[in-house]
């Protein structure tokens, strides 16, 4: 590897308490990178300018991990804890880092870590999220630039060594990096085994008729809930009593 003293240097700023992560991206020309209020974009790598999105959400800082996705652009995500106990993932998007747009999405997990974009698949957008009092590893994944995200299993990364895992593909091959080990997975097969992942319920505040719930899942990447078997039954008895909506066995 290259001596430092072969590298040519340019300063863009320090981000606080974020130089363990992939700080640059590269996609469309320009290099992005987190700064505190917003991030800097280059053409060249030496000259550099800020951009502050006056669109951010106050919840959202851009000192997050950053990738680059050929279907989404720029991509950070950021975990915002809610006063019920969930918490929702907000989604920056940018096709070429000066233009942002923000999507959150509410999700159920008990994991306290923060969460990071860790690499992508096609459409896929994967996150992670390591929570260090309980040793546990959440690998989240959104096929909708982060309008929903299904939670995925947690093993093989909830080890010591393995508390974070980083996703890249080829269009073919799924590759996942951990703390010490290297997963592949036919990528058809693996969106195989997404679709046929246990159902996750989410209440979506609001007044809607049925038509307008409906337009207002898919929106979201979902659909209308399907209560046509045990587990779901269970799932929504279980889901509903947590939003103050009451109690009812379905039937």
């Amino acid at each position: 590897f290259p001596s430092h003293d072969t590298w040519t240097s340019a300063s863009t700023g320090s981000v606080p308490d974020r130089g363990r992560y992939n700080m640059i991206a590269f996609g469309n020309g320009t290099f992005v990178r987190p700064a505190e209020t917003g991030v800097k974009i280059s053409t060249d790598g030496f000259n550099w300018s800020t951009i502050t999105p006056t669109n951010k959400p106050a919840q959202f800082s851009f000192q997050e991990r950053i990738c680059y996705v050929p279907s989404a652009g720029f991509a950070l995500a950021r975990k915002v804890a809610e006063s019920d106990g969930d918490v929702t993932i907000i989604t920056a998007t940018s096709a070429d880092g000066k233009e942002w747009s923000f999507t959150d999405a509410r999700v159920r997990t008990n994991n306290t870590g923060d969460i990071n974009l860790s690499g992508f698949a096609g459409d896929l957008l994967f996150a992670c999220a390591y929570d260090s009092s309980k040793d546990l590893t959440e690998v989240w994944c959104s096929t909708n630039r982060g309008q929903s995200w299904q939670l995925l299993e947690t093993g093989p990364w909830n080890s010591s060594d393995n508390d974070y895992a980083s996703f890249c593909s080829n269009e073919t091959i799924l590759a996942v990096g951990t703390g010490s080990e290297i997963h592949t997975m036919e990528l058809d097969e693996f969106k195989n085994h997404l679709n046929d992942s246990p159902p996750r319920c989410q209440i979506i505040e609001g007044s809607f008729t049925w038509h307008e719930a409906k337009a207002d899942a898919e929106a979201r990447g979902g659909r209308l809930a399907v209560l046509d078997t045990q587990e779901k039954i269970e799932e929504a008895n279980a889901l509903i009593p947590t939003q103050g909506l009451g109690y009812r066995d379905w039937e």
